[in-house]
């Protein structure tokens, strides 16, 4: 895929990654640059959140450096976190999470330092993959929802399929992003209607913590 077509394919402005940043594989660096992410994208349902890729812009930073470990520091995840550097900020409705490239691996990984298992989940085995199975969920989603119908689990299913086409590692556990995603959005106690939206229309962008 070319840039421009890239571009346009995601229907809004995207941002870029700087030249200067070494600290992450060049085939990273050179997709941030070249094509870029949304400056934000929510995934609206009942549990919503949103991430916004403003970090790009900036030199990327540790994500050890951007809390404070008080009492609870662990030398052996703040050596681990040291690596992975932060593309995105995750907002929900009671916390935050960062959405980090790891400096030699060049795979995404979604951290919470609140959480004491799992603080640490694989998204995407490479930044490319990652833009590009957002761009597919968000433009499924779109077609989903044209003529104001909510999504059948067979859609989720076929979203599901197409993502793990792109990015096979990203489900070979289901405890990663994209299945586990799946998993919460499928699983309906209180029989509620099935219902994803993904978007990266920045005037749908709001405070969710």
């Amino acid at each position: 895929m070319q840039s421009n077509a890239w571009a346009r394919d995601w229907r809004y402005s995207l941002i870029h990654g700087r030249q200067d940043q070494r600290r992450i594989p060049a085939a990273a660096r050179d997709f941030l640059v070249s094509f870029g992410l949304p400056r934000v994208v929510m995934f609206e349902w009942r549990s919503d959140f949103e991430i916004s890729f403003t970090p790009v812009e900036k030199e990327l930073v540790p994500y050890n450096t951007t809390f404070t470990w008080g009492d609870f520091y662990n030398e052996a995840r703040d050596r681990a976190w040291s690596h992975q550097l932060v593309i995105g900020e995750e907002e929900f409705c009671n916390g935050h999470a960062s959405i980090c490239i790891h400096e030699h691996e060049g795979s995404v990984n979604r951290l919470d330092c609140e959480l004491d298992k799992d603080a640490e989940c694989f998204v995407n085995s490479d930044v490319e993959r990652y833009g590009k199975s957002l761009l597919f969920a968000q433009n499924w989603s779109v077609a989903v929802h044209a003529n104001g119908a909510l999504p059948s689990v067979a859609a989720l299913e076929t979203l599901a399929s197409e993502l793990r086409r792109v990015d096979p590692r990203a489900f070979e556990d289901q405890s990663n992003f994209w299945p586990n995603l799946f998993e919460c959005v499928l699983e309906n106690p209180d029989g509620d209607p099935l219902d994803l939206e993904i978007t990266s229309d920045p005037a749908r962008s709001k405070p969710r913590f």
